[in-house]
């Protein structure tokens, strides 16, 4: 374990403000590159801001310098759907990440169970749903999907089929589930 730095001054007090410090994913990243993703929508995924603005106090110490790919986590737990929380990726490839393993990460306090990643078309009308399994494959599909205008594409962390099971999907709907073929993947 490293010793942990004292953190900057937190400047960010709500997912909101800190979204809205965050910039469009630029198109020519390596990693973006890699994946196939082009022209990423800044309503789906953004990249965080310099090292030395990244740490909300509900944001854990130390990670955020690395996690640098964020989309909004959505609850739908309530009678509307509300952004509540910002999910971060590692941008970094091993070796470059030390040989640790690259996880979704999300603010302190929160639950996984209560978040999933949405691309915001009304599920009501849905005429299509895709279930993704984490936050590329699902920002992936979030583009793929993105001039297809009855298309809802939802993407769940660990545990966040819990939050899967409280969105209305129309009966009329067809779904696809897209999950990795490992352990977790058989899990979702």
């Amino acid at each position: 374990p490293r010793p942990a730095a004292p953190p900057p001054p937190a400047r960010y007090a709500d997912v909101s403000s800190f979204w809205s410090a965050c910039y469009p994913c630029p198109s020519g990243d390596p990693f973006l590159i890699a994946r196939g993703y082009r022209n990423v929508s800044p309503d789906l995924a953004r990249f965080t801001p310099p090292a030395s603005e990244l740490y909300p106090d509900w944001w854990p110490v130390g990670r955020a310098a690395t996690w640098r790919l964020v989309t909004r986590g959505w609850s739908f737990a309530g009678p509307a759907p509300q952004a509540v929380n910002l999910h971060g990726r590692a941008i970094v490839e091993p070796p470059e990440f030390n040989g640790r393993r690259i996880k979704t990460l999300w603010g302190k306090g929160l639950d996984a169970r209560g978040l999933v990643f949405w691309n915001e078309r009304p599920t009501a009308d849905a005429q299509l749903v895709v279930v993704a399994e984490g936050i590329t494959d699902w920002l992936a599909l979030a583009l793929w999907a993105s001039d297809r205008d009855h298309v809802v594409v939802l993407g769940l962390t660990s545990g966040g089929a819990e939050a899967f099971a409280n969105i209305p999907i129309p009966d009329t709907a067809d779904m696809v589930i897209a999950t990795d073929d490992d352990p977790a993947g058989d899990d979702y």
